[in-house]
Formats: structure tokens, sequence, C-alpha cells
């Protein structure tokens, strides 16, 4: 059965129970480590016209060769593959170091390149959404909470948050009503808190997509 056929449930199940060849793995997850420093290297670039070709010309090949191995969701290796701590995929920043303390914070290190560049040193705004999606999501699933989906992120940006620097993100669970959660989360560099969000996951029911 196809992932499009399934419901949550037994999509992630499945997704939990698919093999995957250590070697395969490895080299996807430097294959990725390699992609992310293209996005990166080639945001902060301003090469010549000529440069500009051959890079083109590299990209198409890279493309030709990727299409040849299309392979349904349930089979793809990316997002899927976790042995490192960028995750299989090369959407969100990296993050390295997670923690969660004693009064149940739960801590990640982050750091967001040029690629993630609004204008100004700043990082987009979209950009670190993105991140307290997957941040928050990650922590309600280490917290023994439910499967569950974001309904919301009410995102509030109090500071610039600067490109290549050292960040924290934090997040907490603020209160569990039947199916909902509510978490709120915020991202700090040095001791300036830059953005604050609250958001809400609602807990799958068997059915869900």
């Amino acid at each position: 059965m196809a992932l499009s056929e399934m419901d949550a449930f037994e999509a992630l199940e499945a997704l939990k129970k698919v093999k995957r060849d250590p070697e395969q793995v490895a080299a996807w997850s430097d294959m990725i480590y390699e992609f992310v420093r293209t996005q990166d290297l080639i945001a902060r670039a301003n090469p010549p016209v000529e440069e500009i070709r051959q890079i083109t010309e590299h990209l198409r090949a890279i493309n030709q060769s990727a299409e040849k191995y299309e392979a349904d969701e349930l089979h793809r290796l990316w997002r899927v593959s976790r042995s490192d701590k960028q995750r299989g995929q090369a959407l969100l920043p990296k993050f390295t170091q997670t923690h969660k303390d004693d009064d149940g914070v739960f801590s990640v290190h982050l750091r967001f390149g040029a690629y993630y560049l609004g204008a100004n040193r700043v990082v987009h705004g979209g950009a670190q959404a993105l991140a307290f999606d997957e941040g928050l999501g990650y922590m309600i699933m280490a917290s023994d909470q439910p499967y569950s989906r974001t309904a919301y992120i009410k995102t509030e940006f109090r500071a610039p948050t600067p490109v290549d620097v050292d960040l924290i993100m934090r997040g907490w669970i603020e209160k569990v009503d039947g199916r909902k959660t509510f978490v709120r989360g915020e991202l700090v560099w040095e001791d300036t808190v830059c953005t604050t969000v609250e958001g809400l996951w609602i807990a799958l029911k068997p059915g869900h997509r």
C-alpha cells in the first residue's frame, strides 16, 4: 500500500519499519552535507558569467542523475534518514546540541547561514517559523505526546535574528487539554530574545492524514 492510501498512523509506522542500507544512509548523509554547503556558498557568491554557466551545467548533470532514481515517499531517503543532525534533508538549518532540563524546557542549538538571509544580515522570518515548527514538533514527540500535527504557530519578532551566529531555541509545553497540546518557544542570541512563539498541536485520530 502506498503512503498516500494510509492514514497518518499507518504512514508513520510504515516509515519506521523501512529497512535502510547503512552504507547508503551514510553516503546520503555525506551528499546532504555537501548539498547544504552548496546552498550556503551560492547564497554568498558573486561569480562571473562564465563560472555561473559552468555551475549551471554541473547542476543540470546532477538533476539528470537524480531524476533516474525517483522513488515513492515510503522509500525516499529525503528527511527519512536521520543518522545525522541534518536529519537527511537540506530545507532546515542544522540542529546540533539538544537538551531537556528538569523543568521540561527543551533546548536546541542551531545556526542560520546565508541561505536563510532575509536582508541586512537578518534571518528570514519564514525560515524562523519553519525551524520552530520542526523544533517544537520534535519536542512534543520527545515528551511522549501522541502523534500530532501543527494547528498554528503565532510568531512575534522582537529583535533582528542575525545570520551566521550560534542561536538557542527553547520550547516548553504550557498545557495539554484533551487532544490539544499548547506550547511556547523562543529563539535567543546571547542575551537577546529575538523571536517568541506560541503554538497548538492537535493529536491525530485514526483516519486522519
